[in-house]
Formats: structure tokens, sequence, C-alpha cells
């Protein structure tokens, strides 16, 4: 589902974008927080998706 949405997939490269940002500048336990949420949100979204059709 995640590829057919050009709109989400641009949403999760910037997150990822910014996630690597943090990372880049050693802020390790922020970008651990913006990877729980970015992989949640990638598997939660997908199951809303399917319970409304």
């Amino acid at each position: 589902m995640m590829g057919q949405n050009k709109i989400i997939n641009v949403l999760f490269v910037i997150w990822w974008a910014v996630t690597l940002y943090l990372v880049a500048t050693g802020k390790n336990m922020l970008a651990m927080y913006a990877m729980a949420v970015g992989m949640l949100v990638e598997e939660v979204l997908p199951l809303l998706i399917k319970s409304q059709k």
C-alpha cells in the first residue's frame, strides 16, 4: 500500500532524511525516537487504510 501513495512516500523520505541528519549531527537519542515513530507509522498506516475498505 505504501508504494501506491506518492504523498505518503514523499513524507516518509523527508522523515527518514531528518532521521539521517539527526544521526549525522550526533543527536542519536532523538534519532532513535524518530526511527521508532517512523517504523510505527509505516506499519500502522496500512492497517488503518485496509480497515477502512
